[in-house]
């Protein structure tokens, strides 16, 4: 089938890569499976189709929606591997170009097409690089997926004055929050340096909706507006990183596979490859986009009887937790070190570039387990607000519109580990000394009555 090297070219464009029909993140190690909902993720070839084993795989079909239904989880999934892939090639041609324009014994090599960074005449040291990295090791591994660049799915957007059945709405935070004068400890010229370089990479970066793209795609427009918001994204970074290609840190590590893009341009007439695939090897989307109200169930209290003075309880010890050795980001005389940062995030290594011999290691900090970025469990999505011009993100706050589906969160280590039923009504409860008190028979429970009404946890 012809969706099936579709399929594998976005995999690629993703950094994943597919091996016996089967997806795999790329790790220090070499790879391990791309879970969604905790199971493989498959490309549907016949074999797959025919060897199905449905509590272990998932079938990769993005061009499979239900129109009527909210964005599919393996939309879902997509959307958050791109975001992580863009936020990571944003990161390496930032702080490449920037590296560029402080070093002056390259501004003679350069050709006139090359000079065009240098009109902006950007005013930075070595301090606005070092900024830079350190403000990006600190954000990294909480925002990989919006740092610099954000997409996310609504239903029924505007842009422009015309009204879309799906719009994938581009966003780039730091650049809004650095325009809007969120308190940051740069200096000013710092500041203004990280605004010109962005502005030079996206020159449309101020129009909120230049990135952006509705589709009416009565096949898959979900699928349809986050492929092609993603690609003119990739596009002008491939430019980018083709133009510059020997001052950034192997470049075709970080380069897009963007040979989908003429592929899904006519999904009609994968029409009839899109049906010949079971519906049952793939997970649904939600039959509504609407928050439902959740009703709380009554719980059971147990009844308190009189007992006898004991001995305080000594506290379990706790088990202690095995610890998976985690990737390093290295940071250099001269930024990041961006061979150890993809390590980090799953990115093959490549060649060299014309500042690696002037990457001297400096300083080591932990990063989580590789594989474990792409494979993060995701929250729920929002209805998002759609975006208007002149509206930007408050300081510290997330971005209005930008559904917390997008934005995995670290995970403290009580939530990994499972919580027993009624953990906290089985420990023996410490009685402070009270007056005797006449035996009153327990209230009974009313509906309505139940503490912490309306909330779940």
């Amino acid at each position: 089938m012809k969706i099936l090297t579709i399929y594998e070219q976005i995999m690629d464009f993703c950094g994943l890569t597919v091996s016996d029909d089967k997806v795999y993140v790329k790790t220090k190690e070499g790879k391990e499976p791309f879970l969604v909902d905790g199971k493989q993720l498959v490309i549907p070839s016949s074999n797959i189709l025919r060897n199905f084993r449905p509590d272990e795989m998932i079938v990769f079909h993005p061009m499979s929606e239900d129109i009527i239904k909210g964005e599919t989880p393996i939309v879902s999934k997509l959307r958050y591997a791109i975001n992580v892939r863009l936020n990571i090639a944003s990161a390496i041609v930032i702080q490449s170009l920037l590296n560029l324009i402080g070093s002056p014994e390259y501004h003679g090599k350069l050709s006139p097409e090359q000079t065009e960074l240098l009109y902006n005449r950007i005013d930075l040291d070595d301090k606005t690089v070092k900024a830079f990295t350190s403000h990006m090791i600190k954000e990294v591994s909480e925002k990989e997926d919006r740092l610099f660049v954000s997409i996310y799915l609504k239903r029924a957007g505007i842009l422009g004055k015309e009204k879309y059945a799906r719009v994938g709405v581009t966003t780039f935070p730091f650049y809004h929050s650095l325009v809007t004068g969120e308190k940051y400890k740069f200096r000013a010229k710092d500041i203004d340096a990280f605004k010109a370089i962005q502005e030079f990479i996206f020159p449309d970066i101020s129009n909120d909706e230049a990135y952006s793209y509705g589709s009416d795609s009565d096949v898959a427009p979900y699928f349809d507006a986050l492929m092609i918001s993603s690609y003119k994204i990739a596009s002008r970074l491939n430019d980018l990183i083709k133009l510059y290609h020997d001052y950034i840190d192997k470049p075709e590590s970080i380069a897009f596979n963007l040979d989908w893009y003429d592929g899904i341009k006519d999904m009609d007439k994968y029409k009839a490859e899109i049906r010949s695939i079971p519906v049952s090897t793939m997970l649904q989307a939600p039959q509504q986009e609407q928050a439902v109200p959740m009703v709380s169930q009554p719980t059971s209290y147990p009844v308190m009887q009189p007992q006898q003075p004991q001995q305080p309880m000594q506290p379990a010890p706790m088990q202690q937790m095995p610890m998976q050795q985690a990737p390093v980001i290295k940071e250099t005389s001269r930024g990041v070190d961006f061979n150890s940062l993809k390590q980090a995030m799953g990115v093959p290594q490549q060649i060299p570039n014309a500042f690696a011999q002037q990457m001297m290691p400096m300083q080591q900090m932990p990063r989580p387990y590789a594989g474990d970025i792409l494979n993060r469990q995701q929250m729920p999505m929002q209805q998002p607000m759609m975006m208007q011009p002149g509206m930007y993100p408050m300081q510290g706050m997330p971005m209005q519109g930008m559904p917390m589906q997008g934005m995995p969160m670290q995970q403290p280590m009580m939530q990994q580990m499972p919580m027993q039923q009624g953990m906290m009504m089985q420990q023996p409860m410490m009685m402070q000394p009270m007056q005797p008190m006449p035996m009153q028979q327990p209230m009974m429970q009313q509906p309505g009555m139940w503490p912490n009404q309306g909330f779940s946890r």
